[in-house]
């Protein structure tokens, strides 16, 4: 076909569209008019809109139409007005379209009368579809209550839905019903043919039935059928299912024949009438389970079971046939065997026993009723009541055999289930039983324990899952010393994965600590310690502070006696020096730990001009192995120039136990100047550090704060309120 030809068959399909509503007004040509249509809309009555359903095919050498309404009523209503048939042939002659009708009177069911004459014996389907329309229900009288209203529209729906099913299958039932009409006046090829179908005229209840159906025709397009599709075959015990789609690529099939053969070539078929399959209500649908509401795809889907013998095969195919009557193609053919898939009854009585805690004998009884094809009985195993159960017996154990000794059983619980075996390997077993071998022996010492340490105290422990399939937890014990016999357990309830982080305490003095873990299993069966693994404790505590004990003065500069940190790890000090308010400025760095006092001289601030008079102030601080730097000593301001400042003399203390208090005595001038002392102490050698300020008119000082026994040290100092103080006093130690 050249485009001219496409683009003027394209124009006569747009200009019908755009008229069918002109041409469903125009006047008709039949002799009687048919009166308005009643006012009654489908939306009176809350239904789908009633209308007609027409369908066309074209043969070639005729053109055939199969309609029908879509409801009971209006199926009684039509047989009795009858229909109309048209043709409008679209084309350069008739580029208005050219409107003929088909019949010369309104096309209706045949009478009793003609069905007598025309029908022959053997003819079923228009005898069956006649008997529908004109026999006599089983409603015998009417009345106007729900329930007979209800009865008498189900039986018309049914006889409605076998003239419909009737009419399918045989084309002369369908011109039995007035449901049919072959065209068969030549067409033109370059044409195309629109055919209508209308009631012959409106009743109170055709009235609201959709006025005209039309339906298009390409004389060049001719019917080509097209077979069925399989989607499966299952091939079960005595049994084999087919399914295929409901659906071609031509529409929905009417019904179907399954056909089936032994050998593949010779077909025959399983049923004398189309097999058919309705689809669920919808309504149904809806209250049915999800496999409705989700499963398209197998409401689109038409099943067949077959039954049959086992262990032969056998050959299937389905033909369709549609609303014209015509049967398709077969569709391919598949093949299928059933097959035994019944088992034997399981066996009775299962039970086990345990012997010296190290096999378990099982035993059975058999079945109350054996089949022929019995071939034995195979054990399984498991840890589990439901399994999975792993098989033990090598071989199928023989029919006669009624027991099972296990000599390699798990610890603890092991579950055994037999199963009863047939010839075609169909197995069923029976409920498992217990057989329980008690764990005596405890987990491997658990090995490889490590631990890693951060600077928050954290230590993070870990260790390889041990050997024994048992264990289903670990505890984790700490001890500030390796040799401890008492480690304090850290997980009373115990974890069942292979790390833990403990979080030391802080401060904390010890530089070390100690972990070990025990493996518990399933009885609770506790392994024996690991290995202790010392830990390094992260150092988090500065050093202790220096004490600058005395200050000398003289004109050639400062000199400091100093006490240096207690502390252990210390690893040098610092000195600091400050003009007046300024910041600290660091003099002098000190590497080492000393074990004496230290002597420091600092002649730096001679440098300065207009040093003499000035305040400078003097201060040190410890530095340990981890960095980690102690707070400033007491600051001791000096006075280049000012003299040197005289220290309290002859210091004495004892300890008065009526009082319970520690008693100082010194000695010291009176002076013009204002001053006053400050009583600096140390218990256990922790270092001076300032305690008390002491009036200076004073010459004593009580201590009542001594409550803990131990060894006390005290030193005094003058401190001028205009100028530096002096130097520590000789330090005095008090035992409690």
């Amino acid at each position: 076909m050249n485009v001219v030809k496409i683009v003027f068959r394209l124009s006569l399909l747009i200009a019908l569209l755009a008229s069918v509503n002109l041409y469903a007004q125009r006047n008709r040509t039949p002799p009687a008019p048919a009166p308005a249509p009643s006012t009654t809309t489908p939306a009176d009555t809350g239904q789908a809109p009633a209308r007609l359903v027409l369908l066309a095919r074209n043969y070639g050498d005729s053109v055939v139409l199969r309609w029908s309404p879509n409801r009971a009523g209006h199926f009684l209503a039509g047989s009795q007005t009858g229909y109309w048939v048209e043709r409008v042939e679209l084309s350069k002659r008739f580029p208005d379209g050219k409107i003929t009708l088909l019949s010369t009177s309104p096309v209706r069911p045949w009478t009793l009368d003609e069905a007598r004459q025309r029908i022959k014996a053997g003819d079923r389907f228009p005898a069956i579809g006649l008997q529908m329309l004109y026999g006599k229900g089983y409603t015998k009288t009417f009345s106007p209550d729900a329930a007979s209203i209800i009865n008498l529209s189900e039986e018309q729906n049914n006889r409605f839905a076998v003239a419909l099913m009737a009419a399918d299958y045989s084309p002369r039932a369908a011109d039995a019903l007035g449901l049919r009409w072959v065209d068969r006046q030549p067409r033109q090829a370059d044409a195309v043919y629109v055919y209508r179908i209308y009631p012959a005229r409106s009743s109170a209840i055709t009235g609201n039935l959709t006025d005209t159906v039309a339906v298009l025709v390409d004389p060049n397009s001719r019917f080509r059928a097209v077979a069925p599709l399989l989607e499966a075959i299952q091939s079960g015990d005595s049994a084999i299912s087919l399914t295929w789609h409901r659906h071609s690529t031509q529409g929905a099939f009417s019904g179907f024949y399954v056909e089936r053969s032994t050998d593949g070539k010779t077909f025959k078929r399983l049923t004398a009438q189309p097999y058919i399959q309705s689809q669920p209500d919808a309504d149904i649908q809806q209250r049915d389970t999800v496999r409705f509401q989700t499963d398209s795809l197998g409401r689109s889907l038409i099943s067949y079971s077959d039954s049959v013998v086992n262990y032969r095969r056998f050959y299937y195919r389905v033909i369709g046939i549609d609303a014209f009557g015509d049967l398709s193609p077969a569709s391919e053919v598949v093949t299928g065997m059933a097959r035994d898939l019944t088992p034997p009854l399981p066996p009775a009585n299962l039970r086990t026993q345990v012997i010296d805690n190290k096999q378990i004998r099982v035993q059975w009884n058999r079945a109350r009723l054996t089949t022929p094809d019995m071939a034995g009985y195979v054990i399984g195993r498991g840890s589990a009541v439901n399994g999975p159960f792993e098989s033990i017996s090598p071989t199928v154990l023989s029919a006669s055999t009624l027991e099972f000794l296990d000599t390699k059983p798990d610890t603890y619980s092991n579950f055994y289930t037999v199963g009863a075996v047939d010839t075609a390997g169909n197995i069923a077993y029976a409920p498992a039983v217990v057989g329980i071998i008690a764990d005596l022996l405890p987990p491997d010492k658990p090995t490889g324990l490590s631990a890693q340490t951060d600077t928050s105290g954290i230590v993070q422990l870990t260790w390889p899952l041990g050997q024994d399939d048992d264990i289903v937890a670990y505890k984790v014990y700490r001890s500030y010393e390796q040799q401890n016999d008492f480690y304090r357990q850290l997980t009373p309830l115990g974890i069942a994965d292979t790390t833990f982080a403990d979080t030391l305490p802080h401060p904390m003095l010890n530089k070390q600590v100690f972990y070990k873990i025990v493996a518990i299993d399933r009885t609770g069966n506790h392994s024996l310690f690991s290995a202790a693994l010392p830990v390094a404790v992260p150092d988090r505590m500065p050093p202790t502070a220096p004490v600058i004990r005395s200050v000398v003065v003289d004109a050639g500069g400062v000199t400091l006696m100093v006490l240096p940190s207690s502390s252990v790890d210390v690893v040098g000090h610092r000195l600091y020096r400050r003009d007046g308010d300024a910041p600290w400025t660091l003099l002098r760095q000190l590497p080492g730990r000393a074990d004496g006092l230290l002597t420091l001289r600092d002649t730096s601030f001679r440098a300065q001009p207009g040093f003499a008079g000035k305040t400078y102030t003097y201060a040190l601080t410890a530095i340990d192995d981890a960095k980690l730097e102690s707070e400033r000593s007491f600051a001791v301001p000096v006075q280049p120039g000012a003299g040197v400042a005289q220290p309290v003399r002859n210091i004495q203390g004892r300890y008065d136990a009526n009082r319970q208090a520690v008693v100082l005595n010194w000695e010291f001038p009176t002076l013009a100047e204002p001053y006053h002392f400050v009583v600096y102490r140390s218990l256990n050698g922790e270092g001076l550090s300032m305690y008390r300020a002491v009036d200076g008119q004073q010459r004593s000082f009580q201590d009542n704060a001594t409550a803990s026994t131990g060894r006390y040290q005290y030193a005094v100092r003058v401190q001028y309120h205009q100028r530096s103080g002096s130097a520590l006093s000789q330090p005095v130690n008090i035992s409690r």
